[in-house]
């Protein structure tokens, strides 16, 4: 969807849905052991030879916003949903450091009722932040990173559903209740930027005198940034950290300078085994998300990317090097693609793509 508009449910193209054949082994690479302990081959072998009705509803999962609006509404006996989007405009009016989602007064969140209309689309647009923490106790303890959202929020000149983790998501400590809401809300994490009609934020560089850790050495900010690689439209993910320093520090920008300068490019997404390997080398504050990460990668990789039978990657200025990376993702997963008609025209590879892509075709 376009900026200041509701979604349009009409615009989704689901992939259409083939049976596909046994998974490839997975067993035998040694250096893929977080994913091996995460997915089993047979685990995914199952999943992928599973009918053709269970692998439509997964891959409809990503596309709809049913499976959204389910995390956002009131559950059973009138009790708290498991998620909540803070209002842009109550961001916006913050001076203190946001409080955690047990510490969050009415008014700063939306009510399903008011964010869906009758169709089930929202009327606004949703917009997932991924961000690092600052610190282990509060992720924005100075405001810094929440004054730097209201300046986006204000360039682009209209009220936002946002998913900001440590206000939507129950944080410690957890009631047995909070704990089984934040469970399932871990379980979907691959939906919240996965979902192509959900827009997403990027905090990938910041300030030096904020005191973080580089973005690229944590491993929830990795595994939300390359979600939502896989599965984009175009200038719906912005890579804020592309802004200069002194544009981040002083909030000197307007949203088309964001859209020009931040929008992600479209590349080739990590096959799984690549992101099983990527994700050792990354930090969790709890150690067991690595698994949830893996395990999340792994089934939108194979219910959302193996799934499409056409996979267009026109006019994007593609070399050499990235057509090579899609030809190894391409082996990668090459029993359990759909894949019948792959559209590269207008790029910039030559005779070095051509080989990587007809060695894997």
């Amino acid at each position: 969807s376009s900026m200041g508009q509701g979604c349009d449910c009409a615009k989704f193209q689901l992939p259409e849905v083939v049976g596909l054949p046994h998974a490839p082994s997975i067993a035998a690479d040694e250096d893929n052991q977080v994913l091996d302990a995460a997915v089993s081959s047979r685990n995914l072998r199952q999943h992928r030879e599973g009918s053709v009705k269970e692998r439509e509803q997964a891959v409809q999962a990503y596309y709809s916003w049913a499976s959204i609006r389910r995390l956002v509404e009131k559950r059973e006996f009138a009790s708290p949903p498991d998620l909540v989007l803070l209002r842009g405009t109550w961001l916006c009016e913050q001076t203190r450091p946001l409080p955690p989602r047990q510490g969050l007064e009415e008014a700063s969140v939306w009510d399903e009722t008011d964010l869906f209309d009758r169709s089930g689309c929202p009327v606004m647009t949703l917009v997932s932040v991924s961000h690092p923490w600052l610190t282990q106790e509060h992720p924005d303890p100075n405001g810094n990173m929440r004054q730097f959202l209201t300046s986006v929020i204000t360039a682009a000149g209209e009220n936002f559903a946002i998913f900001y983790d440590w206000c939507s998501l129950y944080q410690d400590k957890r009631s047995p209740l909070e704990e089984k809401a934040y469970q399932r809300c871990l379980d979907s994490m691959g939906l919240i930027y996965g979902h192509p009609e959900i827009h997403k934020w990027l905090l990938t560089a910041l300030p030096a005198s904020w005191a973080a850790k580089p973005l690229c050495d944590r491993g929830w900010p990795t595994f939300e940034i390359e979600m939502a690689r896989m599965n984009m439209y175009d200038s719906t993910v912005l890579d804020l950290g592309q802004l200069s320093e002194n544009e981040i520090k002083r909030r000197i920008f307007d949203y088309d300078r964001l859209r020009k300068v931040c929008s992600l490019p479209i590349k080739p997404p990590m096959s799984p085994l690549e992101f099983g390997r990527e994700v050792r080398k990354k930090k969790f504050g709890v150690p067991s998300d690595q698994t949830v990460v893996v395990k999340a990668y792994h089934r939108a990789f194979d219910v959302v990317w193996c799934a499409n039978t056409k996979l267009n990657y026109s006019a994007l200025e593609w070399t050499d090097e990235d057509v090579t990376r899609l030809a190894y993702v391409l082996r990668d997963a090459a029993e359990a693609l759909a894949l019948q008609d792959l559209d590269l025209h207008r790029n910039a590879f030559g005779d070095v793509g051509v080989f990587e892509l007809a060695a894997a075709l």
